[in-house]
């Protein structure tokens, strides 16, 4: 259980009022985004803190492979910082991942 918990990948989507509408959860993550997380390592240190069309992208493409329901209107209500955050907390499970593999 301790694994699962530590594994947990999650996003929130928020209304006008900032509510929750939705919340999409994982305990870990997919073969197929574990690939492409680690095939984007070396530009891994130049999305942090960027905010241009090109890593919403790529960010966006890996939280399409862990979350295979995402929409792209809950993708355009979301907060950049929660996506980001999520993305964040893959990649911090597929390194877990690699290092004990």
């Amino acid at each position: 259980m301790a694994d699962a918990v530590r594994n947990t990948i999650e996003l929130n989507i928020y209304d006008e009022d900032l509510e929750i509408v939705k919340t999409y959860k994982t305990y870990g993550i997919r073969w197929k985004a574990f690939k492409k997380i680690m095939s984007m390592q070396d530009e891994l240190n130049e999305l942090k803190g960027m905010e241009d069309e090109e890593a919403i992208e790529k960010i966006n493409d890996v939280l399409r492979l862990i979350y295979p329901d995402l929409t792209d209107e809950h993708l355009e209500e979301a907060y950049f910082e929660d996506l980001f955050n999520c993305f964040e907390q893959a990649v911090n499970v597929a390194k877990r991942m690699a290092k004990n593999s």
